[in-house]
């Protein structure tokens, strides 16, 4: 039962993205470091409409490239 749970709970979303727990640890960490910025650009935005204009822009556009280009990397090695 134990087992089971630590392999639902840490192993089940990383394997289904071809990544170890480690692996799949940093790339959303970085995601959330990410977003931490985006955040306060959006913040700084808000008060400051003149300012940080594309910056939810740019940081949704770097998510979404990076997320595609680790899709495109799992596809590539899943073919080979």
């Amino acid at each position: 039962m134990i087992n089971n749970f630590f392999k639902t709970t840490f192993c089940d979303h990383p394997n289904e993205n071809n990544m170890t727990y480690f692996q799949h640890l940093i790339f959303s960490l970085g995601f959330s470091f990410q977003f931490s910025i985006a955040s306060f650009y959006a913040f700084i935005h808000a008060f400051f409409p003149n300012t940080c204009t594309t910056s939810s822009y740019d940081y949704s556009k770097l998510i979404y490239d990076t997320i595609e280009r680790k899709k495109l990397e799992i596809a590539k090695k899943n073919n080979c």
